[in-house]
């Protein structure tokens, strides 16, 4: 028997949104940014001016529950982005449940906020030839401040019968992974809905992380 939940996000998280309410001045792309945040507000200001001129359909900043008292007024200062405040204690992947959820466009770029500041690469053309290969995720090259190579492809293995992932900086163009690093990729929503979404029922981060993604490979 299947024990994935049937219904997307049907596990009711309780949480707000605050701002959101105005357009972006220039929109270039029909994606909607989802930011993750798990280590503090102190770049953030830094982090949603670099994304802001990139031309998102629309930006929606994640935020765990220590951060509510902080949102506001970044949401004044930022009047574009949505911001997502958990009001209790959960995972990434069930915040990232709730950020589909709140997605309008049919593609979605997932990012952590650290990912995001001047080195951050990403335009227009790129969201064009992503589209074009109908993918449910496309993952990233990711580096470091001094551009060293981060182990991004991720391949399943046993060792002595027991699962383990196997991580690697070599990533070519259209070379599989098992799932994207920091759950860091531009993804189809549709196909992510349809997926089910993360598993709410499995209380260990990283066993959400392969759950999902492992339901991808499998099914197709």
């Amino acid at each position: 028997m299947n024990t994935i939940p049937s219904i997307f996000n049907q596990h009711k998280i309780s949480y707000t949104v605050i701002g959101g309410t105005e357009n972006p001045k220039q929109i270039l792309m029909p994606v909607t940014c989802i930011v993750l945040s798990r280590s503090g507000r102190h770049y953030r200001t830094r982090v949603l001016e670099n994304l802001l001129q990139k031309g998102f359909e629309k930006i929606i900043s994640v935020n765990p529950e220590n951060e509510r008292k902080s949102v506001d007024s970044f949401a004044r200062h930022f009047p574009t982005v949505k911001f997502l405040v958990a009001l209790e204690n959960v995972s990434q992947g069930e915040l990232l449940n709730i950020a589909f959820s709140e997605s309008e466009t049919q593609y979605v770029l997932v990012v952590q906020e650290e990912m995001c500041l001047e080195k951050f690469s990403f335009d227009a053309s790129m969201v064009s030839k992503f589209m074009n290969k109908n993918q449910f995720c496309i993952a990233p090259r990711l580096f470091s401040d001094s551009s060293t190579k981060l182990p991004v492809a991720l391949f399943p293995s046993a060792r002595k019968s027991v699962f383990d992932v196997e991580a690697d900086s070599v990533f070519l163009d259209g070379q599989p992974t098992l799932y994207p690093a920091d759950y860091a990729g531009f993804y189809n929503r549709e196909k992510f809905i349809l997926l089910g979404g993360i598993d709410y029922t499995i209380s260990s981060e990283y066993w959400q992380k392969i759950d999902f993604f492992f339901r991808a490979w499998l099914w197709g």
